[in-house]
């Protein structure tokens, strides 16, 4: 059973970032992204959350940011109000919480 962590955070600019994600046997399974920040297209916020699917929850976090980073790039995402380090961030602080009881 994936247990599940959730962090929301308020970030410079008063934009919200707010991550939910379900780790299985140490690694992410599952990653939501949400947040009153923009991005366009809307619809490549999919590809954001498939970054760190398969990562291990003990992160390498410059490589995990490289891969966001490309991400954004290779499929010719723009951010508005948020960017890579905020998310990896809210990332951070979700994955070092205590799990939610669903």
């Amino acid at each position: 059973m994936a247990l599940h962590y959730s962090a929301v955070e308020k970030i410079k600019g008063g934009k919200t970032v707010s991550i939910d994600v379900w780790v299985e046997n140490d690694l992410i399974a599952k990653v939501k992204l949400t947040g009153d920040f923009f991005m366009h297209p809307e619809e490549q916020i999919n590809v954001l959350e498939r970054v760190f699917e398969g990562a291990k929850v003990k992160f390498d976090w410059i490589e995990l940011e490289r891969k966001l980073m490309m991400a954004i790039q290779d499929n010719d995402i723009q951010l508005v109000g948020v960017g890579t380090g905020s998310i990896l961030s809210v990332l951070r602080k979700a994955s070092s919480g205590e799990p939610k009881n669903d």
